[in-house]
């Protein structure tokens, strides 16, 4: 399934590639790390706080939006920011040709 989408997303404008590259799947992927970073440490807390309130469908569905709506608000308060801060930081490498030769 992933090479088909990466196999129809290099073909040309598919639909495919147009969904892909959609504001909402773009913005999702810029968030992913953070999602990654937080998921069990919300899964386990929402669990507690909501096992005997919601059930089951209710909870999973409720953990997914607060996850996906957390993971954004995080990666444009924090992750972006640091991200640009330490870009502007960072020393520019210089990088010069180098002549190799062999000795033999």
């Amino acid at each position: 399934l992933f090479a088909t989408t990466i196999v129809l997303s290099a073909s040309g404008p598919s639909s495919a590639s147009r969904l892909l590259s959609s504001r909402p799947i773009v913005i999702l992927g810029e968030a992913s790390y953070v999602t990654y970073m937080i998921h069990v440490p919300l899964y386990l807390a929402m669990d507690r706080l909501l096992a005997h309130r919601l059930g089951a469908d209710a909870r999973c569905a409720f953990y997914l939006v607060v996850l996906i709506a957390l993971s954004i608000a995080i990666h444009y308060a924090f992750e972006k920011p640091l991200r640009n801060f330490i870009a502007k930081r960072k020393p520019k490498l210089e990088v010069r040709p180098t002549l190799v030769t062999s000795n033999g």
